[in-house]
């Protein structure tokens, strides 16, 4: 099982990577407004600086979600219940799991094991915040039992 540390690192790592994708495109897409020339179809050229600055409108907006996620990556101080920065070890009908209770930017990988983000705004991860480890309850017809948090 790998640490805490290690799972958030994972998460960060893979946010990082988006946004240095964000970033190259925002660089290309600024090239590309400043390299547009004035053809002598005024409207063409209008209708094309306007289409490169909504994309750069949208990729700045993409950059600074990836950033605000990227700071709510934390380590929960409150070891004993889960909340917001806990990781999660549960079985929905009896198919374990392990969640990190924070932004939900999807999964990773470390070695064997998957873990998925989960938003505390999220049905699930509403329903987890303040269990404790060795709770069983019903979540939208299944049974979950928290096996363990950290």
């Amino acid at each position: 099982m790998p640490s805490k540390a290690e799972i958030i690192n994972a998460f960060k790592n893979k946010l990082n990577a988006s946004l240095q994708g964000i970033q190259d495109a925002i660089n290309q897409t600024e090239q590309a407004l400043q390299e547009e020339t004035k053809s002598s179809a005024g409207d063409k050229y209008e209708t094309s600086r306007e289409m490169l600055q909504a994309d750069l409108d949208r990729l700045e907006s993409q950059r600074s979600i990836l950033q605000s996620s990227l700071a709510l990556f934390a380590d929960s101080t409150n070891n004993d219940r889960i909340n917001a920065g806990s990781i999660a070890e549960i079985s929905i009908d009896n198919q374990p799991h392990t969640l990190y209770i924070g932004p939900a930017i999807g999964n990773v990988k470390i070695d064997t094991l998957e873990i998925r983000a989960i938003s505390t705004a999220s049905p699930l991860g509403a329903a987890l915040l303040g269990k404790l480890p060795h709770e069983e309850f019903s979540w939208n017809g299944k049974s979950i039992r928290i096996l363990n948090c950290y």
